[in-house]
């Protein structure tokens, strides 16, 4: 039974693996230039074509599981860090709503990591940069819950790194 369901898994990851279903996240959307070609400006008599940059939004797997009636756990299992040059910072909600993330000391911070520049006068990390595997951080969750880990980029776009209903 096991090993159908991870076979099923396998094959609609590389599903949507093949169907190009990642996320991206393009720094270089310019007014006047159309998306994904760069910018083209004429000086001189010469055209000069700078170069798409794409910011793609971590790639990260977090194992997110119920640790008692009031309480869910997140560890970040695998995948890449979430580093400070492409990110602003990174939220969790539970049913939409933002929430405070607790770090493993137990105290309450209104982002798991972010940029100091985002950051009010009384609002702080759970951790610092980079985020890597075994990172782990709590939030309160009481019954049927829906979780997600909210990254948002330095250019204000934003995107979903992982979300679970815990029961």
């Amino acid at each position: 039974m096991r090993r159908r369901a991870l076979l099923a898994n396998v094959s609609t990851g590389i599903a949507l693996l093949s169907a190009g279903c990642a996320t991206t996240v393009s720094v270089d959307d310019q007014p006047g230039g159309s998306p994904g070609s760069g910018d083209t400006e004429a000086t001189d008599g010469a055209t000069t074509t700078s170069p798409q940059t794409t910011q793609y939004a971590p790639n990260m797997d977090f194992r997110i599981v119920r640790v008692d009636d009031e309480t869910v756990k997140l560890v970040h299992m695998e995948g890449k860090q979430v580093e400070d040059d492409v990110t602003e910072k990174v939220t969790v909600s539970v049913d939409g709503q933002q929430v405070p993330v607790v770090d493993e000391a137990g105290t309450g911070h209104e982002y798991m990591v972010a940029d100091d520049t985002a950051l009010g006068a009384d609002e702080s990390a759970a951790t610092t940069y980079p985020v890597s595997t075994g990172n782990r951080f709590f939030v309160e969750a009481s019954g049927a819950a829906t979780i997600a880990v909210v990254w948002y980029g330095e250019d204000g776009r934003t995107a979903v790194l992982e979300a679970k209903t815990v029961e």
